[in-house]
């Protein structure tokens, strides 16, 4: 419950309690309720108003992101709306589809600013290749495949060339002709730190505030601000001097 996204989904979209087990008094009795043996491994259950499953119990959930997911398919099951930074923590945390490309441009500022926004595009970063001035993008590619990238990038008016990662994808974008491309290597260089992030780099940001949502707040601030905000917790909008 320290994790920021989940202590924000449980506290605005679920009612959260807490049973301990091996415990007398009402502990004891709500364990007995819901058959659950007094010594066992922590077990996480969403239950509606009527004391019935939404998704099936589950123990042993050691780790954040299967958290997460359990609590998106519970809001899901219910048809409840799914806060934007839950579903963006999900993005960033489940690595398994992420997938690496560099894009060039004129001026990587701006590519910060208008590759963040596309669907599935996880982070960005302000970087050298080649020469260019590239804005590095992380995105899933369970999501978001490396043809719909490129066409992408190129509508934005942001992209000149692409620089790719996986020889598979690079491949299948050199085929499509969309954009020139090359493969990315090792020579690719980060910006300084003053150049990253511009559109909100004057912003003091809290530790909790991950790569993936500086991506879309910096993206989206200057012209969705509702949206950018969407994208962070209400502790960590509290803590930012910007009106809302």
């Amino acid at each position: 419950m320290t994790n920021p996204i989940v202590k924000a989904t449980a506290e605005n979209h679920f009612v959260p309690v807490m049973i301990v087990n091996n415990k007398g008094g009402y502990d004891s009795k709500v364990l007995k309720k819901f058959r659950e043996p007094a010594w066992n491994y922590q077990v996480m259950r969403f239950i509606d108003g009527d004391e019935k499953d939404i998704i099936p119990r589950k123990d042993q959930v050691w780790e954040t992101l299967p958290f997460l997911q359990r609590m998106k398919q519970t809001l899901e099951k219910e048809k409840k709306p799914v806060p934007k930074y839950l579903d963006l923590a999900i993005s960033e945390m489940d690595t398994k589809n992420h997938k690496t490309i560099a894009i060039a441009q004129y001026c990587y500022w701006t590519g910060e600013a208008k590759l963040g926004r596309i669907e599935g595009v996880v982070s960005t970063e302000a970087g050298w290749f080649g020469g260019h001035e590239v804005t590095k993008l992380t995105y899933d590619s369970k999501v978001l495949e490396i043809k719909d990238l490129l066409t992408q990038a190129k509508a934005l008016e942001c992209a000149t060339a692409a620089f790719i990662q996986d020889k598979g994808d690079l491949e299948k974008a050199t085929k499509a002709q969309i954009l020139p491309t090359k493969a990315l290597t090792s020579s690719y260089r980060k910006a300084k730190a003053s150049d990253q992030k511009k559109q909100v780099n004057t912003i003091q940001f809290p530790e909790s505030v991950t790569a993936a949502q500086m991506t879309k707040f910096n993206s989206f601030f200057h012209g969705d601000r509702k949206k950018a905000f969407a994208f962070l917790t209400e502790d960590q909008l509290s803590s930012l001097k910007v009106a809302r």
